[in-house]
């Protein structure tokens, strides 16, 4: 598989997964319709809605009902924080969906654009990544973390927010964003150029 039909597949493996109020975390120039889109960099404001710090979101408990990202875990500085922090503003039963690079191919991957290099953090498959989700075990049930067939790069986590509802029975509205974003932004948050911006960063 090449290059650009991998990019494209995550891409689309999260946005099928971006089910009702959606937040997208590190959107950066691919964001997805009728979702809020978030990311840090001033470079990538004209494509997202909110500039903000994944470990401390700027919006209220339990107002999405998925949270997605692509490529973005490694790049926080504090994982286990971050996922605690998404599974905040998840409803009971929301789910969450993140594509995560995998090191055990990182000398092709150093080839492209996108180095492992500059990368805090980095796991050797699904495996080396459980320890992590066992740390957020008390918020977050994994439903899948497993490699993608037909190529190496990376492996998807899939995970319920914790619900006494049994994560089969959870149902979603169709996909669809905010009618407006003050609906789900806390009080605290800055004004810039007209996007909602919060003081930190991703990683």
């Amino acid at each position: 598989m090449e290059q650009q039909e991998i990019d494209g597949f995550q891409q689309r493996w999260i946005v099928e997964r971006a089910v009702g109020r959606t937040l997208h975390i590190g959107c950066g120039m691919k964001p997805i319709p009728g979702a809020v889109n978030a990311d840090p960099s001033p470079e990538r404001w004209g494509w997202s809605d909110v500039a903000c710090d994944a470990h401390t979101l700027p919006f209220a408990d339990g107002v999405f009902d998925s949270v997605v990202s692509n490529h973005v875990i490694p790049h926080l500085h504090d994982p286990v924080s971050a996922l605690r922090e998404m599974a905040r503003v998840l409803r009971h039963g929301g789910t969450m969906a993140h594509v995560i690079p995998d090191l055990r191919y990182a000398p092709r991957r150093r080839e492209y654009r996108h180095p492992f290099g500059h990368q805090p953090h980095g796991w050797h498959g699904p495996e080396e990544f459980m320890p992590v989700m066992a740390q957020v075990a008390d918020v977050l049930t994994v439903l899948r973390l497993e490699a993608f067939r037909g190529f190496k790069w990376s492996f998807g986590l899939e995970a319920v927010r914790l619900s006494t509802t049994p994560p089969q029975a959870v149902g979603f509205p169709p996909q669809g964003g905010f009618h407006e974003l003050d609906d789900v932004l806390c009080d605290a948050e800055l004004e810039h150029d007209g996007i909602a911006q919060s003081d930190g960063h991703l990683g």
